[in-house]
């Protein structure tokens, strides 16, 4: 399968844009995340 058939058309939706605190918390939780999972 092809990874666009697993979804429906149109079901991304974009809530809003972040600043650059934002991006870094979710940077900084994604590598705990991983660590973790290590």
């Amino acid at each position: 399968t092809h990874y666009k058939d697993l979804k429906k058309p149109g079901s991304t939706e974009v809530l809003g844009w972040g600043d650059a605190e934002a991006a870094k918390a979710i940077i900084a939780e994604s590598i705990d995340r991983y660590k973790t999972f290590l």
